[in-house]
């Protein structure tokens, strides 16, 4: 089946500049309105390909920035004095 750069980008969920960059070795036949056509079959697995750039540095990033902003702990000073015998434990009341 034949795919435009529009149409794998859609289908993979990635940016047509990244489709784009990954098939440019990739042979192609000349479509409507001069739109590059791929083989589905050959195209997707290069469209789904991640640069080792990418995977090492925008991921272990926000990975990081998640790590860094999740809190530490959780103050209940609005919800008021505990019955006496109250415990929370693993998000959950005993």
């Amino acid at each position: 089946m034949l795919l435009s750069i529009n149409q794998l980008s859609q289908l993979t969920g990635r940016d047509r500049k990244t489709v784009t960059k990954q098939l440019e070795n990739l042979a192609f036949i000349d479509g409507e309105k001069g739109a590059h056509l791929y083989e589905s079959s050959e195209a997707l697995p290069l469209a789904y390909a991640v640069d080792n750039l990418e995977a090492g540095g925008t991921a272990e990033r926000e990975w990081s920035q998640f790590e860094d902003s999740k809190p530490t702990s959780v103050s209940l000073d609005c919800v008021g004095p505990m019955p006496l015998g109250f415990e929370i434990r693993h998000g959950r009341s005993l």
